[in-house]
């Protein structure tokens, strides 16, 4: 397999360095040469690994944008998800978070603003880390950011008036000069890193006493909140940047508490006074 191709293949396509990492790793680990072996016996390979469901979808989409690389039609299908409830930080364990602080105030500055925005627009961290102070804008009453995902589809995504302020009254004060909102400090004409990103969501979340916290979990979170508030399933689907309804669908498995509370609430039913439940 040419795998360094397949990389700027993937580079071209807009994925991510860990994803490329992640999908290089994963074709890495698997014993067929996708350029020689059938299509079907791939399948039948995946099918027999002893791995979990979620390990071979995972390779499956590995795979499957290997074929797309070496324009094959074929496509491994994915096994359905395990219907478990995605992790989704309350709101107490968010406020904890966002309060986290770092003894570089610059650095301070710059983490917690990285914090508020992941949480409040909820874009990939792949999408926060490229932000530029030319990409936040304002049009009368209306505040957003322009952001480039997946395959360098551009969308722009709301912001709060109070988010607007925030990035240009820390531009004036940590950034003047800079292009990046989120800037390096080894090297301030580049934007930090993915790995820098995580980092500072992992020390975010050992202050708050949250250290399973990771980027994709305040996507999660505004995903939620956003159901929580009513929104449209489409208009998540828009402002996140998810191609299809299949891929916003899967939040509606972070609901479940969501579900119990409102029928506690509204439900005749459930309204009832409470006896003692027999087991």
């Amino acid at each position: 397999m040419d795998i360094e191709a397949y990389k700027r293949f993937l580079m071209k396509e807009g994925y991510s360095p860990l994803t490329i990492r992640k999908y290089v790793n994963l074709l890495n680990s698997i014993d067929v040469d996708l350029d020689t072996t059938d299509p079907y016996l791939v399948a039948e390979y995946l099918y027999n690994l002893p791995r979990t469901i979620e390990a071979k979808n995972n390779l499956a989409k590995a795979i499957n944008s290997y074929y797309r690389f070496r324009n094959n039609a074929f496509r491994l299908k994915l096994r359905p998800k395990r219907g478990a409830d995605i992790w989704v930080p309350s709101e107490a364990q968010k406020n904890r978070v966002l309060s986290a602080t770092w003894e570089n105030p610059v650095l301070n500055a710059r983490n917690r603003l990285f914090l508020r925005v992941l949480f409040e627009t909820g874009i990939r961290v792949s999408e926060a880390i490229k932000l530029q102070f030319n990409n936040v804008h304002r049009r009368g009453d209306q505040y957003y950011i322009t952001v480039t995902g997946k395959n360098n589809k551009v969308r722009q995504v709301p912001i709060t008036p109070q988010l607007y302020a925030t990035i240009w009254e820390y531009r004036d004060t940590y950034a003047p000069h800079h292009k990046y909102i989120f800037y390096s400090l080894t090297d301030p004409t580049k934007h930090i890193t993915d790995k820098t990103a995580r980092k500072i969501c992992k020390q975010a979340g050992h202050q708050a006493g949250v250290p399973q916290f990771h980027p994709h979990a305040a996507r999660h979170y505004r995903a939620i909140q956003l159901i929580e508030a009513g929104v449209s399933l489409e208009t998540i689907r828009r402002l996140l940047g998810h191609s299809t309804l299949n891929t916003t669908q899967i939040y509606l498995r972070g609901t479940t508490t969501i579900i119990q509370k409102e029928l506690q609430q509204k439900d005749p039913l459930f309204k009832q006074p409470r006896g003692g439940a027999k087991k």
